[in-house]
């Protein structure tokens, strides 16, 4: 039987791996040639397993560049709509100041008429311009991002740690 508690098993080890380079050296090459072999199959399929999540997640990030890109030019437009609305309802107002000081100075009916017209035309002008923008913010508001890792069909990063195998 073998002790490997007793040294003189050692030293006799030591002299046997000595004396036979010709067995040791071959078989310590053909197991540190297989040990590097592993390692990079290993370190390849991880480095691919990465590279897919890196993947997911910039097409994911493109994704969610693109519905915020979409939200702002909502909100660019309703702003924009906001603002011609408010210089409709300033000219409207302007219109409604002189259709009062045509009727106090009792002007005639086609001139009353003519300035009525064009006050109800600029009011519903800036009506429908904000109640776009109104809509454009409703939709800019309902516009959430709302891909996540699960949807986007990409593993949570922690299945690819190698603390975990």
């Amino acid at each position: 039987m073998l002790d490997l508690s007793n040294l003189k098993t050692w030293t006799d080890g030591l002299w046997a791996v000595i004396s036979a380079p010709h067995i040791v050296v071959p078989l310590f090459l053909v197991v540190a040639i297989a040990a590097w072999w592993f390692r990079g199959t290993f370190e390849r399929t991880r480095r691919d397993g990465l590279r897919s999540i890196i993947t997911g997640r910039d097409a994911q990030i493109t994704g969610l560049n693109t519905q915020i890109a979409v939200a702002q030019e909502r909100l660019r437009l309703a702003n924009d709509l906001q603002h011609y609305a408010s210089t409709k309802f300033d000219d409207a107002e302007k219109e409604t100041t002189k259709l009062k000081q045509q009727i106090e100075e009792r002007a005639s009916p086609e001139a009353i008429a003519i300035t009525a017209n064009y006050t109800a035309t600029m009011l519903s002008s800036a009506n429908v311009a904000l109640q776009s923008a109104m809509k454009a913010c409703e939709k800019a508001d309902e516009t959430k991002p709302t891909a996540t890792m699960r949807n986007a069909g990409v593993p949570p990063a922690h299945a690819f740690r190698q603390s975990d195998r």
